[in-house]
């Protein structure tokens, strides 16, 4: 008994390799139509952006990885406020610029912020 198969099919392979699947049945009688189905972009599926606040702009809380107590953070300005962060150290700015620090603790995090407030100073903002 012989019967009529309509299959749609919606794929990114080749029409090569769509061929080569169905001749592998063996049919009696082989008729394809062929339609370009618009693409967008690389058939990914997209994912939304998320409205709201986003980036630096909208923060002006005390960032998660500054969670040393010594290191005091200045909201107004969304930076680390170096002078303070140096007295509740009990350090001054030659002290920590003489000693080599470790990424991750606070007297990193206030060498950096030292260097960008001076690198600021100079370029003038």
């Amino acid at each position: 008994m012989k019967q009529k198969v309509t299959v749609e099919l919606i794929t990114a392979s080749s029409i090569g390799d769509i061929f080569t699947a169905l001749s592998m049945l063996s049919p009696d009688n082989l008729n394809v139509k062929i339609n370009a189905v618009p693409n967008s972009g690389n058939g990914a599926r997209r994912i939304p952006r998320k409205v709201g606040n986003s980036g630096r702009s909208g923060r002006k809380g005390r960032p998660v990885h500054y969670g040393d107590d010594r290191i005091v953070w200045d909201a107004k300005n969304g930076n680390i406020d170096v002078n303070a962060s140096l007295t509740k150290m009990n350090m001054t700015r030659e002290n920590l610029m003489k000693i080599n620090t470790r990424v991750g603790t606070a007297e990193y995090a206030v060498k950096q912020g030292m260097l960008r407030q001076e690198r600021a100073m100079l370029v003038g903002l």
